[in-house]
């Protein structure tokens, strides 16, 4: 074989590979902006339909993803405003990225606090939860998602959140 047929062969293999690398780049993370919806589980007037979420996620492997989120839901009864607050961090696994629906499923872990009437009351919550991510641009997604937060203060209080909002790819590396 002669110089001119090794270069062109050594050409095509780095031809070839350079494709199969670029499909193996991955999303670096995201950014989320939701409506939060929180109810409690079995009270019949326990629901704080006003509601925020802010998430941010970076990529440590392509399906795993670390997860920080800040959270505020709010109610009114009797002229007495109500507020439920969530910090929390944690691991996100998600279906790989690309051009379709992406599901995913979280574990969230940190604190909640709850106040009313000049009092609050702080305690350890664990969130799982879960939902789709649905391309509506090129690096823009519609985020459904639902979760089940258990608050641990003066035993374990069960919620349910329900969420609607965008979120934005970051970009890739």
């Amino acid at each position: 074989m002669n110089r001119l047929s090794v270069v062109a062969a050594l050409a095509m293999l780095l031809g070839a590979g350079s494709g199969s690398a670029s499909a193996q780049v991955r999303k670096a993370g995201d950014i989320a902006a939701s409506y939060s919806f929180v109810r409690i589980a079995g009270e019949a007037d326990g629901s704080a339909p006003s509601g925020w979420l802010f998430s941010a996620s970076r990529s440590i492997t392509p399906l795993f993803a670390v997860v920080g989120e800040v959270a505020g839901s709010y109610a009114s009864e009797d002229g007495d405003a109500y507020g439920f607050h969530t910090f929390q961090g944690g691991i996100r696994v998600a279906g790989p990225s690309g051009h379709g629906v992406r599901p995913f499923a979280q574990l969230l872990a940190g604190v909640g606090v709850v106040s009313c009437c000049g009092d609050y009351a702080a305690g350890f919550v664990m969130e799982p939860g879960g939902g789709v991510d649905i391309p509506i641009g090129r690096r823009v997604a519609m985020r459904l998602a639902a979760s089940v937060p258990l608050a641990f203060a003066d035993g374990v209080t069960e919620l349910f959140r329900a969420q609607i909002g965008i979120s934005v790819d970051v970009g890739q590396w």
